[in-house]
């Protein structure tokens, strides 16, 4: 056994390195985008950021069994205990790789979570248009003119107010009605249930001189929501003067209320107003409290004001953790 034992070592030695050569030149690694599954979350748990659709998988083995059809896999994300914040997610290919293949790609991935919230919050219809000489714009009301989402508790608490699509004409001299959607929601935030995805946008549009109107002055502009533990201060004029058109006695005006929807809540867990303790340019809307139809509001001025909001110490109102019927 020992005769000859250095060519022996030599001719070893040769036959490992001609093993080696021919077992990984006729081995190839395969770079395949593989689709990955939105895992499900607790009804009351919601993402807050996009993860990746794909995750490369590096598939190693035979050259001639690396062409297989990679369409059928997908990753599957599990976490069995899902909390508000980062979470680590187990990667898992699904099916395993055929036999004979290696597969490699990250072990784990991070999601952000948070909780569902529900959040009313009021349309601002978002205006493009040229007027004829002569005429300016008038009353823009939405109806509904608040819509209540769905989505991540941080998201809707920054948002105090949805704008519609662009209501676009040119050279008008008339009234504008539109069916307008939304503006693009952020991301993982959608509609509440029973809750329109479109709403109807008006524009009054008057002469320079508006003849056979009413004029009701001096207003006063009120919350529409609960703004229980928040007290509410309009900045500068806290009245409105509303022109109607057509003739409304005295003892009938009362009935035109003008109202704004005050977009805040106290956040108990941070001890904070949300959005913020100011909101600029919120618009004013008027019910008529009777709803006659023989009168149309033309114009209101201010048709916007600006809120401040400080929170008075007492129990505040919070928007509900579930959604509201309108």
């Amino acid at each position: 056994m020992i005769r000859n034992k250095s060519i022996k070592l030599i001719s070893f030695l040769i036959a490992i390195s001609l093993f080696t050569y021919v077992k990984y030149t006729s081995n190839i690694t395969r770079a395949v985008p593989i689709r990955v599954k939105i895992p499900a979350l607790p009804k009351e748990l919601t993402l807050i950021k996009k993860i990746p659709s794909f995750l490369t998988v590096r598939f190693y083995g035979p050259s001639d069994q690396i062409h297989f059809e990679s369409s059928d896999f997908e990753i599957v994300l599990e976490n069995p205990n899902p909390t508000v914040g980062d979470n680590l997610y187990r990667t898992i290919l699904r099916p395993g790789p055929p036999p004979g293949i290696r597969a490699s790609y990250p072990s784990e991935v991070g999601l952000e979570i948070d909780r569902v919230f529900f959040r009313e919050l009021s349309v601002i219809p978002d205006l493009k248009i040229s007027l004829k000489k002569g005429f300016r714009l008038g009353y823009v009301s939405a109806n509904p003119h608040t819509i209540i989402l769905k989505g991540p508790y941080e998201t809707l608490a920054s948002m105090d107010h949805i704008s519609t699509k662009k209501l676009l004409g040119k050279d008008v001299d008339d009234v504008i009605s539109r069916q307008l959607l939304l503006q693009k929601l952020p991301d993982f935030v959608g509609f509440a249930p029973n809750q329109p995805f479109q709403v109807e946008v008006t524009a009054n549009i008057l002469p320079a001189e508006i003849e056979n109107n009413t004029f009701i002055p001096s207003r006063p502009v009120k919350c529409i929501n609960e703004t229980k533990g928040i007290s509410v201060q309009i900045l500068g004029n806290s009245q409105v003067d509303i022109y109607v058109n057509g003739k409304i006695k005295a003892s009938d005006q009362n009935r035109f209320q003008a109202f704004v929807f005050c977009p805040v809540f106290f956040d108990l867990q941070n001890k904070t107003l949300r959005p913020s303790f100011l909101i600029q340019n919120h618009p004013i809307f008027v019910i008529d409290q009777l709803g006659l139809q023989d009168s149309q509001i033309l114009r209101v001025e201010p048709p916007r004001v600006s809120l401040q909001f400080k929170w008075d110490g007492g129990i505040p109102s919070v928007p509900s953790s579930n959604p509201s019927s309108k």
